[in-house]
């Protein structure tokens, strides 16, 4: 195909019509008809002829329709072929929109999906043609692909990166709510609410194949600890056959022997496959079916029914650990970043400082740390080496860490400092303590980070709220 030189004609207002603008809300302000007024059209508008003689303004649309409401009859046009006009309307307006008043990520989005869709324009062309970075470009397109994020791009004051969050969860109507409030209310939430979504969603994978093999081996769930005892069951670890003289504890084996089968997930603190959680067994009408048990009501002691206020204590414990164990991972991540991209200025001087109060400050988290092997992981994972944790507290990250420093000593200060950071998050991080999503020792430490451009979540500002009420920083 042969491109003819673009040209200018003098197209008559009654022949122009206006295509698409990459900006779908197009503002014509009193200023700038003024402008066009006073000093007429500078730059005449791009567009293509069709067969009936139309044209077909690509570029200049605010341009075109100032003219009309001025009344510049005809108007300069600059005609080309209509494939290398809307190609060049696309990019060029992406460039204008975006160096004078900025285009909202829906406008972004539905713009690189047009040239990679509609004229097979590949990542990479649009990325060079439109002087942007590839990963920009793929989280935009990304965007206009998912019918939640393209909604959410156009109605809330976010951005690509956060629109993109949507793509997750485009079937999960529940999920797409709550990222909505979040967007209306406070966008900086969004990556720590969508966290949580992704965890609540994993849980609930993991709980529903447990429950599956409860009921697939003919047993009853229940939702709580309360229905487990009102039931009348024992835990199975608490039963024997009371013919037994060796007294051996029921195991699952046996259940299948026995009647009455009652199951309650729980979950511990610790991770596996299951993400910590199990099944707990038990058996109802125990005594009828000629079994004993160790303790009157299976467990250790009889304890008084919860108050109200003890169980939306626990409850409200619960939801801290599981909003924690979220924003953890979003914060740790965070953290990878401010190592990766920290500058020898800012290590040097704030981080320096930094580490140097946290070591002598009585008050301060980096005395609550205990575990420096799990600190040294998390600063080889912050470096970028690849260590191998082999349980029970022995791993690669001590030998690799020191491989690392001796290939290349300059790495010294920056290795300092994600090891700092990493002997705190190992204990701010650790889900295994009670105070875990609560405890306000570690208020300072998350000041630290929002000072430094993290984002906290609500439990991390919780716990910097009370301590800052409670005068214990």
């Amino acid at each position: 195909m042969t491109t003819e030189p673009a040209q200018i004609e003098h197209v008559a207002l009654a022949d122009v019509e206006i295509d698409p603008n990459v900006r779908r809300n197009v503002v014509v302000d009193k200023s700038f008809v003024s402008s066009i007024r006073n000093y007429g059209i500078l730059q005449p508008p791009v567009g293509w002829r069709d067969d009936a003689g139309k044209v077909h303004v690509t570029i200049g649309q605010r341009r075109t329709l100032a003219a009309r409401e001025i009344g510049i009859d005809p108007l300069p046009i600059i005609i080309k072929t209509q494939q290398d006009a809307e190609q060049a309307r696309i990019v060029a307006q992406l460039a204008e929109n975006e160096q004078r008043r900025g285009l909202d990520p829906a406008d972004t989005a539905h713009a690189y999906a047009q040239l990679q869709f509609e004229f097979g324009v590949t990542t990479e062309q649009i990325a060079r043609k439109t002087n942007s970075p590839k990963a920009k470009v793929q989280t935009a397109l990304a965007v206009s692909k998912s019918a939640a994020a393209s909604a959410a791009a156009a109605a809330h004051p976010i951005t690509l990166e956060q629109a993109a969050i949507y793509a997750e969860f485009d079937t999960d109507d529940d999920a797409i709510a709550k990222l909505n409030t979040a967007a209306a209310e406070n966008p900086a939430q969004l990556e720590h609410v969508a966290q949580r979504l992704r965890e609540d969603r994993l849980d609930a994978e993991v709980r529903d194949r447990l429950i599956a093999s409860v009921k697939a081996a003919g047993g009853d769930v229940v939702p709580d600890w309360d229905a487990f005892q009102s039931a009348g069951a024992r835990r199975i670890t608490q039963l024997w056959r009371s013919d037994d003289p060796s007294k051996a504890r029921i195991d699952e084996a046996e259940l299948e022997s026995f009647t009455g089968r009652v199951a309650l997930i729980q979950r511990g603190w610790h991770g596996d496959e299951n993400r910590g959680f199990s099944i707990l067994w038990g058996i109802t009408g125990w005594e009828a079916q000629g079994l004993a048990s160790y303790t009157d009501n299976g467990g250790s002691t009889v304890k008084a029914p919860l108050t109200d206020a003890e169980r939306a204590e626990r409850k409200q414990k619960r939801i801290d650990k599981a909003d924690m164990r979220a924003a953890t991972i979003v914060r740790r991540e965070w953290i990878g970043k401010l190592i990766a991209e920290a500058t020898p200025a800012f290590i040097a001087g704030d981080a320096l400082l930094w580490i140097t109060h946290a070591a002598v400050s009585t008050r301060h988290a980096l005395g609550y740390s205990q575990n420096p092997e799990k600190a040294r992981l998390l600063t080889s994972a912050w470096l970028g080496l690849t260590s191998t944790d082999h349980g029970y507290g022995q791993t690669t990250a001590r030998d690799d860490l020191q491989t690392a420093l001796v290939d290349n000593s300059r790495t010294a200060p920056r290795m300092l400092l994600a090891y700092a950071i990493a002997l705190v998050e190992a204990a701010a991080g650790d889900e295994k303590h009670p105070w875990f999503g609560q405890g306000v020792d570690f208020a300072p430490y998350f000041e630290q980070l929002a000072a430094w451009g993290y984002t906290l979540a609500d439990v991390e500002q919780r716990i910097v709220t009370n301590a800052n009420q409670k005068g214990t920083k």
